[in-house]
């Protein structure tokens, strides 16, 4: 299996046109380029709540290094089925699965299952959020993952810094939620549609449970949409070496409403103009499971309102899941009925 890479977008290109904002973080540097990324963020996640990421500084070789450990996983999967085969208690997903509704397969790990984390946490968090990552036994394999994870994470806490700045709180307000955090790292393999298929969806619409998404995806790959609020699908431009960033749902609750989490899809390739195999990395910044999310109705102003309670981390996704599982039971049965 060959995955296809990009270079790194240089910060004088265009950001060219669109409804999807590409942000050069490279702005950051001083307090009035972090002013004018902060208010553009606002703007954003008021509205789309999805945008797109240059200058973000994550050298090219990690990002290469972590593809090429997923390749070598992806393209001999049934070998490696056994010893990664995803627990069934495991709340967090680590390890292998095929995908119960969409064609694709995911590796999964989570910044809780690696070592020191647990003492971290209070004793009342679930011992099965702290069950150890499983890495296949490829050589480099963990060291590409982690090396790609450190760099990432240091990208979603940069951009915690300006949700914060962008909400008039200090930029360090988020910081202590993250401290452990509960974020997951997910490589997701599409496989080329077979000769003559229809076309159709990759990934059907969803949103994301997260605070924020960093996702990269193949640079020969489109299809990715994003829906805004009057009901329109825009699909997101590919700028070499961006990140796609988009706002989850945890982060919706955490600003009362304020920002957009953002519905999203893939849709498959014109049956007249089929591509290869698909590969996307989807990083997932989660607060640690102790972590109490408090809304708030505007600069500040923390509140509990009817639609928007205060919440512990760990019983806010418990309550995703259960509602993700009814889902996937309702599409199988209603797959069996159909003639």
């Amino acid at each position: 299996m060959e995955i296809s890479t990009g270079n790194s977008r240089p910060a004088d290109a265009p950001a060219g046109e669109g409804p999807i904002a590409v942000l050069d973080l490279a702005q950051a540097h001083d307090p009035a380029g972090r002013a004018r990324l902060a208010t553009r963020i606002r703007e954003v996640c008021e509205d789309l709540g999805a945008f797109l990421v240059v200058g973000h500084g994550i050298p090219d070789q990690v990002v290469t290094g972590v593809r090429d450990a997923a390749a070598a996983l992806f393209s001999d999967p049934e070998r490696f089925a056994a010893e990664l085969a995803v627990d069934p208690d495991d709340p967090l997903q680590r390890g292998l699965v095929a995908g119960r509704i969409e064609p694709l397969l995911a590796f999964t790990v989570n910044s809780l299952g690696e070592s020191g984390r647990a003492a971290r946490l209070p004793e009342d968090v679930s011992a099965a959020l702290t069950a150890p990552n499983k890495w296949p036994r490829i050589p480099g394999f963990a060291a590409a993952y982690r090396a790609y994870l450190a760099e990432v994470r240091r990208l979603a806490d940069q951009l915690m810094e300006l949700f914060a700045l962008s909400l008039d709180l200090p930029e360090d307000w988020f910081r202590s939620g993250f401290t452990p955090d509960m974020s997951g790292l997910s490589a997701n393999w599409y496989p080329a549609p077979a000769p003559g298929g229809t076309s159709g969806l990759l990934k059907l619409a969803h949103r994301d449970w997260s605070s924020l998404t960093v996702l990269h995806r193949d640079q020969a790959a489109t299809g990715l949409q994003v829906l805004d609020r009057d009901g329109t699908w825009h699909e997101v431009p590919l700028v070499p070496g961006a990140f796609v960033i988009n706002v989850g749902d945890l982060m919706a609750h955490w600003t009362g409403g304020r920002w957009h989490s953002t519905v999203h899809r893939v849709a498959s390739p014109p049956a007249d103009h089929p591509t290869g195999d698909r590969f996307s990395l989807a990083y997932f910044h989660q607060p640690g499971p102790a972590t109490i999310v408090t809304p708030l109705a505007g600069p500040g102003d923390p509140v509990g309102g009817h639609a928007y309670r205060r919440v512990r981390v760990d019983d806010y996704f418990a309550a995703k899941r259960r509602l993700a599982r009814a889902y996937e039971r309702l599409v199988a049965s209603s797959d069996r009925r159909r003639p």
